[in-house]
């Protein structure tokens, strides 16, 4: 995946192909994903507007023939049954081709794609747990929400209800149109961080550094590599040292990784990083989502992202509690996350915190 991921980086930017790369990335999470069949399924699509379209070059007019194309007559949707998009495969281009279901990622990615195969003036842009799109030539702009079949909303209404910090506009992390290296790198962050949910963490680690070669504004891949230094810090006092370095080198790898934990929390936090996604977020904060919604909210301050862990001297299982989708699943099901601590540092008794419940912290079993 590192190597696929480079090879796309490595293109120049007219050839590049954000449909293509969006599956060729996603086979990875989606292995059942067929490339060359999603890129037929998206040409057919892009012909359909192209004959809709005709020879018109109003903007209006283009959006609204992709709206009707994508929407209306081949009934795609955003996926409310995953609202938060917990699968590991939730974002995947080729799933949503594939049940025409998505979320805020992959159907704006396959809005994106149709464009892209029709030369129109479209980007990305990065807002809160989301994503939109711009249409811009320079003499009409137009934001376009791709989960809620393509309406147009305003940045006011972006800023309000998403809660997107100052701090995120003022760098230019989010509410800023991407490029299409950007928006490639975005795409590589998006898939490092189901990669972390599925925890493999080394992996995530490293793709999040090769988004940061092209986009480093990117919150999600400094965030991404904020929590996977803090795991790995963890790691170190996770486990019960037997080679012949003995501690003082675990404990110079531990405040090592505890370092970078926290540079890239510091980052993330100057960047503008929105608070982590809670469970009621959709139901809470938007309609953009296609989701009921309530009332807006007081612009928020950038989310401190250290204040979510302590790196280092803690074992993993107190880590995890920063994963609020695991530290759920293990308040409704106990023993899951030892099950995540003997997959990272092995059974015990050489795993410290296999050795305690996930509920008492500390309590021997």
């Amino acid at each position: 995946m590192v190597r696929a991921a480079k090879e796309l980086l490595a293109l120049p930017e007219e050839r590049l192909s954000i449909g293509e790369a969006s599956l060729r990335l996603g086979s990875f999470v989606d292995p059942d994903t067929n490339v060359s069949e999603g890129l037929r399924r998206i040409n057919l699509l892009a012909d359909q507007v192209r004959t809709l379209v005709g020879g018109r070059t109003d903007p209006d007019y283009r959006i609204r023939a992709i709206n009707q194309v994508i929407y209306r007559e081949n009934n795609y949707a955003y996926d409310k049954a995953d609202p938060l998009g917990e699968r590991v495969d939730a974002s995947s281009l080729w799933r949503l081709l594939e049940s025409k279901k998505g979320n805020c990622v992959s159907l704006p990615v396959l809005w994106y794609a149709v464009a892209e195969r029709l030369n129109y003036p479209v980007a990305m842009v990065e807002a809160p747990h989301h994503f939109f799109l711009r249409y811009s030539d320079g003499k009409y702009r137009s934001n376009i929400e791709a989960t809620s079949g393509g309406g147009e909303v305003d940045d006011e209404r972006i800023i309000l209800d998403l809660e997107v910090p100052k701090e995120a506009r003022s760098s230019g992390s989010m509410m800023r149109s991407l490029a299409k290296r950007e928006l490639l790198g975005a795409l590589i962050a998006e898939a490092a961080a189901r990669l972390m949910k599925d925890w493999n963490i080394g992996l995530a680690a490293r793709l999040s550094e090769l988004t940061l070669t092209v986009h480093p504004r990117s919150v999600t891949a400094n965030w991404n590599l904020a929590l996977a230094h803090n795991y790995l810090a963890a790691m170190q006092v996770s486990v019960r040292g037997t080679d012949t370095n003995g501690p003082p080198l675990k404990a110079a790898r531990a405040r090592e990784a505890t370092r970078l934990a926290l540079s890239y929390a510091q980052i993330t936090t100057r960047l503008g990083a929105p608070r982590p996604l809670a469970r009621d977020y959709w139901k809470r904060v938007s309609t953009l989502g296609g989701t009921e919604a309530e009332a807006r909210r007081p612009e928020p301050p950038a989310f401190d992202l250290s204040t979510l862990f302590t790196p280092g001297g803690k074992p993993i299982q107190f880590a995890l509690a920063v994963d609020p989708i695991v530290f759920n699943r293990a308040s409704h099901e106990p023993g899951s996350v030892l099950r995540v601590c003997s997959q990272l540092c092995g059974p015990a008794p050489g795993n410290r915190c296999a050795q305690f419940s996930p509920l008492d912290m500390g309590e021997p079993q």
